[in-house]
């Protein structure tokens, strides 16, 4: 429900009818019960079977011949059932919203067919959100995340392959330079195969630009680290004196 979340903001004091008792009213309970303060309202064709689902998850359950009452009553209205017919007319609606002072009404109808009237957008202060609709905005997020990772993707290819440009050397590079740079390019190669797993899974590409980062430079200095710790304990310091030459450290 995150799209009625960007159209009206917080849900935690809205009074939310939730018409149908199968697997995706199911499903949208629990989520649902995080969301909002006031107790959910459920109604069902069969009052026995959604006054169990109701009980099951604290929501409040009422009789089939309630629903056009509470329709004035609610904020949303979230319907997913399996009648062939619309359930929630546009006469229904209207009547509804002839008493709420030009208070709005959101209906979620995720039911195929479908379950409200579309006719019912044209009632005053009524907004209608379908399958479609739905499937529209998973797709504008679905797309948003693949241009992050794919940019992510692109910086850290970027990054890394300025990296091993500063460790190019010319045709006079020794073994121990050739072999330093496999070492670098293979835990390079393991942090960027880290990092593309990251992003697959949809994690933020910011985040995961700073994990390879860091990941990659604690590798890159732990040997070092070790080797310049044990030369200052053992009295090596001329090790050290090179070892500020090498890496251009400053006094």
């Amino acid at each position: 429900m995150h799209f009625l979340k960007e159209e009206i903001g917080s849900l935690q004091h809205l009074q939310i009818l939730l018409v149908g008792a199968g697997e995706t009213i199911d499903l949208l309970l629990p989520y649902l019960q995080q969301s909002v303060m006031p107790p959910l309202r459920l109604v069902n064709r069969s009052f026995d079977k959604g006054n169990a689902l109701a009980k099951t998850h604290g929501a409040l359950s009422f009789s089939w011949a309630e629903l056009p009452s509470l329709l004035g009553q609610v904020d949303i209205v979230i319907t997913a059932t399996g009648s062939p017919k619309p359930i929630i007319t546009a006469k229904m609606v209207q009547d509804a919203m002839s008493s709420r002072a030009h208070h709005p009404l959101y209906l979620v109808d995720l039911a195929v067919p479908r379950d409200v009237d579309p006719m019912s957008v044209e009632v005053p202060d009524v907004s209608l959100y379908c399958i479609d609709d739905l499937t529209k905005v998973v797709a504008k997020h679905r797309e948003g995340r693949e241009h992050a990772a794919s940019k992510a993707r692109d910086l850290i290819q970027k990054a890394s392959e300025a990296f091993m440009q500063e460790l190019a050397s010319s045709e006079h590079v020794s073994h121990t330079i050739r072999s330093y740079r496999k070492n670098i390019e293979e835990l390079c190669q393991r942090e960027l195969e880290k990092a593309y797993q990251q992003l697959a899974l949809g994690a933020d590409a910011e985040v995961v630009l700073n994990l390879f980062a860091r990941a990659l430079t604690n590798k890159l200095l732990h040997s070092p680290s070790v080797m310049l710790r044990q030369a200052g304990r053992e009295g090596r310091l001329e090790l050290l004196h090179f070892a500020k030459q090498l890496f251009a450290v400053s006094e």
